[in-house]
């Protein structure tokens, strides 16, 4: 089967999802495991955490010096690992990028690649104890609190994780992606080493592999030996997203209040179109046209025209049906910036996509999806 994207899917065992896709665009390939947790506020600090202590070593390999210089010895590869917030689940991702297999005269390279990042996911650097090594979760623990706390920094991300919080308070995907200070700092490295263990054997794994291959299928029988070798222990079930949530009668307006120049302003929609259903690209469409550009309607009404804003656009996120606008505005000058925002959906809506000049623009319809199918990882997360 190939799904939308181009990817070769399938499902060799329980739990375990295969996608191949082999494109000759790249010079390098790209191989990436995802393993599936749900979001929840008591879980979400670890699955944040376990990644970046994943990455720090192996049982082969357990100073990080010495990991890194077994990437070298793969032509210049590239070992890293994350986590990602995906609708109302949890992703921990490890992926690992060589030169492709047909530019090295070297065999074997794509089989010793493999081996590593499973090696990465299923046996990482630990104690004599047995437990994970308690020096990486410290210094890593230590390294995710603060990047929790510099978030703040970032005032336009921050101000759309506050408005998903609030928009979505009590709902999974109001949990932050990286978790909290508390929970990170309740964290040790016992209670990870059983996380890491459950979480490989019970939850849902998917393997990606991207690239110019000259043998796809074997690429895919590869994947499949690893996600068999990874797998064990009965599966758990995770919800899907509740993407049928009902917006509140009236619209909740929330201020918060910080010292800094700026402010920012987010609106939240809920869309209730995820990418399954029949109208996703029409809704991906209305998004790119209401602010997926410099062409777009916020940025040419709302900063441009009425100087309202220093900077205006919009997201979506097909995976809850969320749709965020934002515009970086003068708090004292924020009154009319709302209404003028919301003026403009209704004329989108009947499918008046002209007024303002947008459809005679430059900018390709869609192109911010057109962007991601240049990059290999985004095409994986999707």
């Amino acid at each position: 089967m190939t799904d939308a994207m181009g990817f070769a899917v399938s499902r060799p065992a329980p739990g375990v999802e295969v996608r191949v896709r082999s494109s000759q665009r790249f010079h390098r390939t790209t191989f990436a495991l995802f393993i599936e947790q749900r979001l929840a506020p008591d879980l979400a600090s670890a699955t944040a955490l376990l990644p970046r202590v994943l990455r720090r070593g192996t049982a082969s390999y357990p100073e990080t010096l010495d990991l890194e210089r077994a990437q070298e010895e793969l032509y210049g590869a590239s070992l890293d690992a994350g986590v990602v917030k995906v609708g109302e689940r949890h992703l921990v991702m490890l992926w690992l990028t060589l030169p492709a297999q047909r530019y090295v005269s070297e065999p074997g390279l794509y089989d010793r690649g493999l081996a590593l990042l499973a090696e990465a996911a299923a046996r990482p650097a630990r104690d004599p104890g047995g437990g994970l090594r308690a020096a990486y979760v410290g210094q890593e623990a230590r390294e995710l609190a603060r990047e929790i706390r510099s978030l703040k920094d970032h005032k336009m991300g921050w101000a759309q994780q506050r408005c998903i919080a609030v928009m979505c308070a009590g709902e999974p995907y109001g949990v932050p992606e990286l978790g909290t200070e508390e929970g990170v700092a309740a964290l040790d490295a016992g209670f990870l080493t059983g996380y890491h263990q459950d979480l490989l054997a019970r939850h849902p794994l998917t393997l990606y592999a991207f690239g110019p291959f000259d043998d796809p299928d074997a690429v895919a029988g590869r994947l499949a030996q690893v996600g068999a070798e990874l797998r064990g222990g009965v599966l758990v079930d995770l919800p899907p997203a509740a993407t049928d949530v009902p917006a509140p009668a009236e619209p909740r307006r929330v201020e918060e209040w910080e010292d800094m120049a700026g402010g920012w302003l987010v609106l939240g929609f809920r869309t209730g179109v995820v990418r399954a259903d029949p109208d996703y690209y029409a809704m991906l469409m209305l998004s790119d046209l209401y602010g997926g550009s410099t062409h777009s309607r916020l940025f040419l009404k709302v900063r441009e025209r009425a100087s309202l804003a220093y900077a205006a656009g919009a997201s979506y996120d097909a995976s809850k049906g969320v749709m965020l606008a934002v515009a970086a505005i003068c708090a004292f000058r924020r009154a009319p910036a709302p209404g003028m925002m919301l003026a403009e959906l209704p004329d989108l809506a009947a499918g008046d996509t002209d007024a303002g000049g947008c459809a005679r623009s430059p900018a390709p319809p869609l192109g911010p999806a057109h962007q991601r199918e240049g990059a290999p990882r985004p095409e994986a997360q999707r």
